[in-house]
């Protein structure tokens, strides 16, 4: 049906019309919740007018066309006019804002400072945001903010340099020093030279800052400098495999018919001990390694962010098994096995960086002790502990994986409010 709603004229199915029998104050935050009790209690009794109404919401303006003239409210209700998003809007990265938040009267500043997760899943509307102090905070946008208005600069806004992923108390202090350890990580690694810049092409860089827990429960924090790969012109096979769900299976069969333990390797900044880099790649330093402005970075690495960074570190990973005698399995060339005398005594997984093995006595002390001092490793577990997010627990019992901790983190949906687009 075609609907007019306020000023637009809009086509919507007639399964998604209600009428609202009286108006509301907009403007006032029991007028938008009177709102959405009326619309949850007409979904659930299942009061759906199918006829041409003129909705009494009256949608605001195109924020686009009009916050420079006049400040207007981006809030759940608001958001349902054509030009927005059907669930409550959340400001760009870089977009300078005021808000207000459910718990305050009182507007606030701030910077949309970067994502504070991943795009799907649980923290998918979760952002950090800069104070005017500086300071850094991550909150859920969707369900902590009332409502905001955006803020133009004249001279447009600058893309961060550095994305933070929900890091509960994040310290100046303890950010800058991670930022050094990993500077002083390259450095060890020999992963760069320092050249004169002559006008080469040169890839700019972004810090990615993380708080790791450890198997003590002890919360860390990890910032790593990434090249921004798309910036990267040049063609380059990128491709690389990874250990499947029927091999890991198998693996695990194998391993407890034969009563040998599983172990689990993680690799430290494993990108950075790949083998040397055949192609002329320049970095623009970070301004944390206080380099002159005339001075690039040529890589000697392979680095994060780029194409083919995964891709060298596994055929790095791969020449190395082929040494020492191991041979890839032909269905998945990311698991490895190895024979002795004609009797099959080890086996090797890999997912990028997280090693998964089991064996012989032998099979350590020949092959798992050359990983060890190959690479440089950050974590060694067995018994009980999580491997690309399946935990996976030993006994005398056997050998059993799971997800029961990521099942706990489920929560149900209500329908209702998704179609309401208040979810």
């Amino acid at each position: 049906m075609i609907l007019k709603y306020g000023s637009y004229i809009v086509r919507v199915h007639e399964n998604y019309v209600q009428e609202i029998p009286y108006s509301f104050d907009r403007d006032t935050k029991d007028g938008r919740n009177s709102l959405l009790d009326t619309l949850r209690h007409q979904t659930k009794e299942g009061k759906t007018e199918k006829k041409e109404i003129e909705a009494v919401i009256n949608p605001v303006e195109n924020p686009v066309e009009s916050y420079d003239k006049e400040e207007k409210y981006h809030s759940i209700v608001e958001d349902t006019h054509e030009d927005s998003v059907r669930v409550k809007s959340i400001p760009k990265i870089g977009q300078k804002v005021k808000f207000l938040s459910k718990e305050s009267d009182e507007w606030q500043t701030v910077t949309m400072h970067s994502r504070a997760g991943k795009s799907t899943g649980k923290y998918s509307n979760w952002r950090n945001v800069k104070y005017e102090d500086g300071s850094l905070s991550a909150f859920d946008w969707n369900r902590d903010v009332e409502m905001w208005i955006p803020i133009l600069e004249e001279n447009g806004v600058q893309e961060p340099s550095e994305i933070v992923m929900a890091c509960e108390n994040m310290e100046n202090q303890k950010l800058d020093k991670a930022k050094q350890e990993e500077i002083k990580s390259w450095k060890n690694f020999g992963v760069y030279e320092e050249v004169t810049n002559m006008g080469q092409n040169a890839l700019s860089v972004r810090w990615v800052v993380t708080e790791k827990e450890n198997m003590d429960g002890k919360k860390n924090i990890k910032a790593r400098l990434v090249a921004r790969g798309f910036e990267d012109k040049e063609e380059v096979q990128s491709d690389s495999p990874t250990v499947s769900k029927e091999m890991l299976r198998s693996f695990v069969a194998i391993l407890a018919s034969k009563k040998w333990g599983v172990n689990s390797i993680d690799i430290k900044a494993a990108f950075l001990q790949s083998e040397r880099f055949e192609r002329d790649v320049y970095l623009i330093p970070p301004t944390e390694a206080d380099c002159d402005s005339n001075v690039l970075w040529k890589l000697q690495k392979c680095v994060y962010g780029l194409n083919d960074a995964v891709r060298k570190w596994y055929l790095t990973v791969k020449t190395f098994m082929l040494k020492m005698g191991c041979t890839q399995v032909k269905t998945d060339p990311a698991a490895f096995y190895w024979y002795d005398d004609g009797e099959l005594c080890g086996m090797f997984l890999m997912h990028v960086d997280d090693f998964l093995w089991g064996g012989t006595k032998r099979f350590e002390n020949v092959v798992i002790a050359k990983i060890r001092s190959q690479f440089q490793v950050k974590e060694q577990n067995k018994d009980i502990f999580k491997y690309i997010g399946l935990s996976i627990v030993q006994n005398d019992k056997g050998v059993t994986i799971h997800q029961n901790e990521y099942c706990k983190l489920l929560e149900a949906v209500n329908m209702d409010l998704v179609v309401l687009g208040a979810l």
